[in-house]
């Protein structure tokens, strides 16, 4: 890939992350203790896979894309 693809890859990652990030913060108002556990665990494993599968490829062609 081209390095001005990969650019815009990871501002695109960078915009997902955001709304993990507010995912996150609207999880805390769950009430229930089970299911904000449960909601925040299924959150936390899909964050994984977005740096782990999108954003690790376009980083090892061009590391200082790293965020």
């Amino acid at each position: 890939m081209d390095r001005h693809v990969a650019e815009r890859l990871i501002e695109d990652i960078k915009v997902l992350a955001e709304g993990f990030n507010r995912l996150s913060q609207t999880s805390m108002s769950i009430g229930d203790e089970d299911e904000r556990r449960a909601f925040r665990k299924a959150l936390g494993e899909c964050m994984a896979d977005v740096l782990k599968k999108l954003e690790r490829p376009v980083v090892v062609q061009f590391p200082d894309l790293e965020t």
